[in-house]
C-alpha cells in the first residue's frame, strides 16, 4: 500500500491595507490554479464573531468582532508599511484561529508553508522539497538574527514571509497561545513560543532597493537564484511610495520565470542544493540552527 503524502496548505495573510498587497493578489491566483493544492488568503472580518471561521474558494475569512480592534480605516500598514499595535494583535488572533481551525479540519497530518502576497513560490519544487522531510517536528524558514539584550547571543527567529511548519507544531503553537504576550508581530511571537523548537533554515532571495535594477538586471538575478535551488522568492522595496509599481511588475516576472522553469526542468536536485548550503550556513555541519546562538 503507497503510503498518501502529507498535503501542503498554502497560506497568506492578506488585506487591502495597501494597493501594493491588491496588484499582487491576481499574479499568486493566477499561478497557483494550475495545481491541486490548498492555497488559502488568510483574512479577518468585523462581520463575523472572534471564535468565528469561515472557508471560501481560496480564502480562510477569521472573524474579529468583539475583539476590540478594527480593520476600518484604521491601518498605519497603508501609510507607512508598519503595522499598529492593534494589527499585531488582529494578525495574531487570525493565525491562532486559522490554525486551530486547520487542525479540526484535517485528520492526517499537513505542511503550512505561510508566506506574503508580495512573494512568489514554485510550488513543483516546494513539494518535492518537503517530500524529503517527515512531516513532524519541523519548523523552518528564512533565519532573522535577533539582538538579546545584555547577551552577545542572537535570537533566531522564522521570518513570517517565509515559515514552513509540520502539524505538530501548528498543534503545538496553539497549545502555548495563551502562555504568552501578544504584544508583538505574529512571526515574532511565533518563534518566541518555539523557544525550545530546533529550526531548519530555508533558501530565500529577497528583491529589496538594494538589488532591484533594471528589468534585464532583476530578471537575470531570477533566473541565476533558480539555477542556485531556489523555490521563494521575496518582493519589498523599501519606499512606500514606490511599491505599488515595482513590487508587482517583479512578482509578475518571477512567476513568469518559475512557469517556464517547470515547464523545462527535468530534474535539479533542490534537496542537495540546499543541504550544500544548510550546512555552510550553520557554521557547524548540520542543518539546524538552535533558538538562541
Amino acid at each position: 500500500m503507497t503510503l498518501k503524502k502529507p498535503k501542503i496548505i498554502i497560506l497568506i495573510g492578506y488585506g487591502e491595507e495597501s494597493e501594493t498587497f491588491k496588484r499582487s493578489r491576481p499574479l499568486w491566483l493566477k499561478y497557483i490554479e494550475k495545481y491541486d493544492v490548498d492555497f488559502f488568503l488568510n483574512t479577518v472580518s468585523e462581520d463575523l464573531d472572534r471564535d468565528s471561521v469561515e472557508e471560501f474558494s481560496n480564502e480562510i475569512r477569521v472573524g474579529i468582532r468583539g475583539l476590540g480592534v478594527h480593520t476600518k480605516n484604521s491601518s498605519s500598514y497603508g501609510h507607512n508599511y508598519n503595522w499598529s499595535a492593534s494589527e499585531r494583535e488582529k494578525f495574531l488572533h487570525r493565525r491562532i484561529r486559522t490554525f486551530e481551525y486547520l487542525l479540526n479540519k484535517e485528520k492526517d497530518p499537513f505542511w503550512v508553508f505561510g508566506t506574503t502576497i508580495t512573494s512568489a513560490i514554485s510550488f513543483v519544487r516546494l513539494k518535492k522539497f518537503l517530500s524529503k522531510f517527515d512531516c513532524n517536528g519541523f519548523f523552518g524558514g528564512a533565519p532573522i538574527f535577533m539582538d538579546i539584550p545584555y547577551s552577545d547571543n542572537k535570537f533566531v527567529m522564522i521570518s513570517g514571509a517565509s515559515t514552513t511548519m509540520s502539524s505538530d507544531i501548528v498543534k503545538l503553537t496553539v497549545e502555548r497561545a495563551n502562555s504568552y504576550d501578544w504584544n508583538c508581530l505574529d512571526d515574532v511571537w511565533n518563534s518566541i513560543v518555539l523557544s525550545d523548537t530546533a529550526r531548519t533554515p530555508l533558501m530565500r532571495f529577497d528583491f529589496t532597493d538594494q538589488n532591484i535594477g533594471t528589468n534585464d538586471v532583476n530578471k537575470n538575478q531570477i533566473l541565476g537564484a533558480l539555477n542556485s535551488g531556489y523555490f521563494h522568492f521575496r518582493v519589498k522595496s523599501g519606499n512606500p511610495s514606490r511599491r505599488q509599481d515595482i513590487d508587482p511588475i517583479i512578482i509578475e516576472e518571477i512567476f513568469n520565470s518559475i512557469e517556464a522553469m517547470e515547464k523545462s526542468e527535468i530534474d535539479l536536485d533542490i534537496y542537495t542544493r540546499w543541504q550544500s548550503w544548510a550546512l555552510s550556513f550553520s557554521g557547524r555541519g548540520i542543518y539546524l540552527l538552535d533558538p538562541v546562538m
